[in-house]
């Protein structure tokens, strides 16, 4: 019996039985071992002794589109999703995915995300960026708001922008600290492409 091979991150080998013998089913998933939720998951999937035209697959949650051998799926809720593939309408195999929200992102200003920083690499940048920084995941982040903190001249100050911009007023408390003084950037309010809020931890800077 012929199987058809897929160069994938990963890769789930299910054998079903049929009116003509078994058939290895191959759903690959290129990217991740999980599907996440509100985003196009890229997924390939193979079967033993049929023709890409012949393969069709299902899910019990969201949306799965195809493009010849090509899928993308899009689950809608957390838990699992069961994927069904038919070949000629007849169904050769199912797999159950876990569905998960996506992991958080990193917050970083200039390429950081904490450390020593000096001034004109933060007003250069002007903004905060939420990105998952390992490049296997290239959908959208956008920062709602955040709070600047720092302390000066004894006191401690709070500043917030609505934004992923650095403000006009954290811009100018920023300007009358000193080499060794701290920032924080604190209740970082992202929205996810999945659509949900969230809010993210603390970074924190040392001026130099």
């Amino acid at each position: 019996m012929k199987i058809v091979s897929i160069s994938v991150a990963f890769l789930i080998i299910v054998t079903a039985c049929s009116d003509n013998g078994p058939k290895v089913v191959s759903i690959g998933l290129t990217k991740m071992n999980v599907l996440y939720r509100g985003v196009e998951n890229p997924a390939i999937i193979a079967v033993s002794g049929a023709a890409s035209k012949d393969i069709k697959a299902t899910i019990d949650n969201g949306v799965m589109k195809q493009t010849e051998s090509s899928y993308s799926i899009n689950p809608t809720k957390l838990g699992s999703a069961i994927v069904t593939v038919t070949v000629n309408d007849k169904s050769v195999g199912t797999y159950e995915f876990r569905v998960k929200d996506l992991p958080d992102p990193t917050v970083r200003i200039n390429g950081q995300s904490g450390g020593k920083i000096d001034t004109a690499s933060i007003f250069k940048a002007g903004k905060l960026i939420a990105e998952i920084y390992n490049g296997e995941f290239q959908f959208p982040w956008t920062i709602m708001e955040f709070t600047m903190n720092c302390n000066y001249a004894g006191f401690s100050y709070d500043k917030i922008s609505k934004s992923d911009k650095i403000s006009p007023e954290q811009i100018s408390l920023i300007k009358k600290l000193k080499p060794g003084m701290k920032i924080y950037f604190e209740d970082i309010r992202v929205m996810g492409p999945e659509g949900t809020p969230r809010t993210l931890g603390p970074i924190a800077f040392e001026l130099k």
